[in-house]
């Protein structure tokens, strides 16, 4: 099966003047590879435009998410989120309704883990812009995360700007 993946851009940065109009049809870098994991086709398209494959993941870029490191205690799942935002209260800029929190692969209750935020609306538009470009995202993945090593990558993010990510 064949999996389409696919850049979100980047949120607009805060900023004392106006955001720069967001262009009429965003256009979205994206990878189509096969079972194989072999690049098939690259490209860059707005979200209707993207080819079709049998799974779709969207790539959260590194200035979207802001990651914190907590110890969560066991709770029921339906009591998880209320815990991970009461960890977070202090942390986050935004109220804890605002954002999406998702705890990081392989967590355990009682061990630090980290916990990656991201603005709600934010992320909705994104999926919903996908969605109407016929895309049913499967997966939602961070390009950049935590890691016991510091690491850092450099980039080019849009207009050109470099961007550093560090980890």
């Amino acid at each position: 099966m064949s999996t389409l993946i696919v850049q979100l851009p980047a949120p607009p940065r805060l900023s004392v003047q106006d955001p720069p109009a967001a262009p009429l049809v965003p256009e979205w870098d994206w990878v189509l590879v096969n079972e194989s994991r072999q690049v098939v086709r690259q490209g860059r398209s707005a979200p209707a435009d993207c080819p079709s494959a049998g799974s779709v993941v969207a790539v959260l870029p590194a200035p979207a998410l802001s990651w914190h490191r907590v110890t969560v205690r066991k709770a029921p799942a339906a009591r998880l989120r209320a815990a991970l935002a009461g960890l977070l209260e202090d942390a986050l800029l935004e109220d804890e309704s605002q954002v999406h929190l998702a705890l990081a692969p392989g967590w355990k209750a009682g061990e630090p883990g980290w916990v990656a935020a991201v603005d709600r609306a934010w992320l909705k538009a994104q999926l919903a812009q996908l969605e109407a470009g016929g895309a049913t995202v499967d997966r939602v993945v961070p390009a950049w995360a935590p890691s016991a090593v510091p690491e850092g990558h450099a980039y080019t993010a849009s207009a050109g700007a470099e961007q550093l990510a560090w980890r």
